[in-house]
């Protein structure tokens, strides 16, 4: 959101600011709700790896991948489905609603990435592994940073283009992270 907002203030400007200050909570709300998941399995987890049951730690993580995946899935629905009053809940008014929508409308299908990203570095962790995490976080914001510029400047789309940017950083996040379940 930061790398954002850099960006969008010089490519669109005020309005563009204040798109995302609005989008910012929200987004919080789908961190939290990830990282309670992700924090609460990471728990068992360690319990697991610590009874030496490595069968039940692979069922727990699939388990709360499963759960995270629909519940930010459901969490997205309800968001597109009252879309505009919860933005304007949030303080969104006429001018910034087209800016907001632009980049919300995109960032929510992003959500799911997101989430699986932050339940997964809480499970990293727990395994024993927070350099992992911390490479997905970086992979994350490097690639956005990259493509910011890219998409909001060079092609020109604007708040759109940050959107764009954020949910292509976050699907390479996770495709890190669900790399390291794959192949280990």
């Amino acid at each position: 959101n930061i790398v954002d907002t850099i960006f969008v203030g010089r490519g669109v400007g005020k309005e563009g600011i204040a798109a995302l200050t609005i989008v910012f909570p929200i987004q919080m709300i789908v961190s939290s709700f990830a990282q309670a998941m992700g924090f609460g399995a990471a728990s068992v987890l360690s319990r697991k790896l610590g009874e030496k049951k490595y069968e039940d730690a692979a069922d727990m993580i699939g388990t709360a991948y499963t759960f995270v995946f629909i519940s930010t899935w459901l969490l997205v629905g309800l968001l597109f489905a009252f879309l505009e009053p919860i933005l304007h809940f949030f303080g969104t008014d006429d001018v910034i609603m087209p800016y907001t929508k632009d980049y919300l409308g995109i960032v929510g299908f992003g959500f799911i990435f997101f989430s699986m990203s932050m339940a997964a570095n809480s499970l990293i962790r727990a395994e024993g592994n927070p350099k992992a995490s911390m490479n997905s976080m970086l992979i994350g914001a490097v690639t956005n940073l990259i493509l910011d510029p890219i998409f909001i400047f060079g092609l020109k789309w604007g708040i759109k283009g940050a959107a764009v940017a954020t949910v292509i950083s976050q699907i390479v996040s996770c495709c890190y992270i669900l790399s390291l379940y794959v192949f280990k």
